[in-house]
């Protein structure tokens, strides 16, 4: 009997914190290491997993499989350089709203495909917490900064409330004095932690040749930080999150306390 692929949201409250980015190279991560993957961009309001991958003018995807009933099998493409199968965003689409029926109807189709994960990119903001427990695990993306950390946090709360699974990633860290550090991001958070992402030059090197960057610069440091990722997955994946009480507001105090 086939095994279910296991569905992972990427999610953000804010945009431009880099979820695209982790949704493409983590998939490509895990394809390297022989798994079969399937990247889905489900952003229905700024698809930009093309721009990524070269594969920008695909005339048919997640927007036709969504509203058109198109098969997925058929809307499916594959990024020649990485070997990954891609559900593409369409750029041509109106923005448009997913529903409930929608979302449920596309994750029992794409559960019937023969992927180890399917990667699911999503538009930032809140979103259908019904839709969301259709993932198997929805992992939040976060910069190390207040707003973006807060944000996350809210969308973290309603998880719980829903027994969604769910861990947090800190992506772009600098290491500057000005940055929340990881202790006290967890310590808001208060959930299961997925590691840190170092801001790296390469990776916008990887965007504008539209090849990403886990496949061509090993010794990156945020190519062995994804990879530390996409092992997590591959080898633990991990327990759902308990749902705890947040101390955002006590972090917040303390780091307005400092000189």
């Amino acid at each position: 009997m086939a095994v279910k692929p296991y569905l992972i949201r990427i999610a953000s409250q804010k945009g431009g914190v880099g979820k695209t980015t982790i949704a493409v190279n983590l998939s490509a991560a895990l394809a390297q290491k022989g798994y079969d993957v399937l990247l889905v961009d489900a952003d229905t309001t700024n698809p930009a997993c093309g721009f990524h991958l070269g594969m920008e003018k695909s005339n048919r995807g997640y927007y036709d499989v969504i509203k058109k009933g198109s098969n997925i099998k058929e809307a499916i493409g594959i990024h020649a350089p990485s070997g990954l199968h891609v559900l593409n965003g369409r750029i041509d689409a109106m923005p448009f709203v997913i529903s409930y029926a929608e979302a449920k109807r596309f994750v029992a189709s794409a559960s019937k495909l023969p992927y180890d994960f399917v990667i699911l990119d999503t538009q930032p903001g809140f979103y259908d917490p019904k839709i969301a427990e259709l993932a198997d695990e929805v992992l939040f993306v976060t910069t190390p900064d207040m707003p973006s950390c807060t944000s996350t946090i809210k969308l973290s709360i309603e998880a719980n409330n829903r027994m969604v699974k769910h861990a947090l990633l800190i992506n772009r860290v600098q290491g500057t004095r000005y940055e929340l550090n990881e202790r006290e991001i967890a310590d808001m958070y208060e959930g299961r932690m997925s590691g840190k992402l170092p801001e790296d030059p390469l990776v916008q090197e990887g965007i504008a040749s539209q090849i990403p960057v886990v496949l061509n610069r090993k010794k990156s440091p945020f190519v062995k930080a994804i990879n530390r990722l996409a092992d997590m997955y591959a080898l633990n994946k991990p327990s759902k999150a308990q749902p705890r009480r947040s101390s955002v507001i006590s972090i917040f105090r303390r780091r307005k306390s400092q000189p």
